[in-house]
């Protein structure tokens, strides 16, 4: 049984000049007190077994991006306020052995409850500026895996679904997919001579989502397909590598609109000097 309590205080002082066009002129001097505390716990029955949860208050400054954007597609707003809000989660994971399964089980729960939470909103199809919103909420459950299924086989997985709000509209935030999946299931082997092998398949997905308040706009779902094969040479001294990304060329686009690669492969060699003891 383990319990913990932290906790600190920033102020920060900023006198802000805006950089947009129809900002041009207008400073805006602040003092921002930022209070930051949390509460934590956890309680482990068994050496294999955990469970957490925590409750925290916390406030964030707007960060150099978000107050002036990046001199391309992302417009800055010298006016945001900082974000505040509460915080809970909890969780369990398991840890150990079950006959020839092996590896680390994650499942958790979380909620946040904001007020001015920093946003951000496209403007036009490849521009985006951050907004804050009075009231928002977030609510959802992450699963994490990594498991080990005797000598040769293995998978990795994780998975996020998230409900965020905004309160005022009741409407979901913009550029937050509900879901996004990751697996990889991988098989390993031993070659004999020093040489070992191993190969994976990957999957990733990341549900739609709306770029504006209205939610009238929506960028579509995106899932890429993956693999690679792995050889390690002179009892792990060299490894080559081979990687194929976006299989099927679905040639998604970003948030912002922006097309990401389609296909592609690459490979590389990795030489590791032993070091004399």
């Amino acid at each position: 049984l383990e319990a913990r309590l932290s906790g600190n205080l920033a102020v920060a002082r900023s006198s802000l000049a805006g950089s947009r066009a129809d900002l041009l002129g207008q400073q805006r001097d602040t003092t921002d007190v930022v209070p930051n505390a949390r509460l934590s716990g956890v309680v482990a029955p068994t050496p294999s077994l955990a469970f957490s949860a925590s409750v925290a208050t916390a406030a964030r400054l707007p960060n150099l991006v978000e107050l002036f954007g990046d001199g391309a597609f992302l417009v800055g707003d010298t006016r945001l306020r900082s974000e505040r809000g509460l915080s809970l989660d909890a969780g369990a994971v398991w840890r150990g052995r079950l006959h020839s399964i092996s590896g680390t089980i994650e499942l958790r729960g979380f909620g946040l409850f904001s007020r001015d939470l920093i946003r951000w909103v496209r403007t036009s199809r490849f521009t985006a500026t951050p907004q804050n919103i009075d009231r928002a909420r977030v609510l959802g459950t992450e699963m994490g895996t990594r498991l080990r299924f005797g000598e040769h086989l293995g998978f990795v997985g994780a998975l996020t679904y998230m409900q965020s709000l905004d309160l005022e509209r009741e409407r979901d935030l913009p550029l937050r997919p509900r879901l996004s999946l990751h697996a990889r299931p991988e098989v390993s082997l031993s070659l004999g001579r020093g040489v070992t092998g191993s190969a994976f398949m990957d999957v990733n997905h990341q549900s739609a989502s709306s770029v504006d308040p209205a939610a009238l706009v929506r960028v579509r779902g995106r899932t890429t397909f993956g693999a690679g094969v792995s050889l390690s040479f002179a009892h792990g001294r060299a490894r080559l590598d081979l990687l194929a990304r976006d299989l099927l060329d679905a040639g998604p686009s970003d948030l912002l609109g922006f097309p990401l690669p389609g296909r592609r492969f690459s490979a590389s060699l990795s030489l590791l000097q032993g070091v004399a003891r």
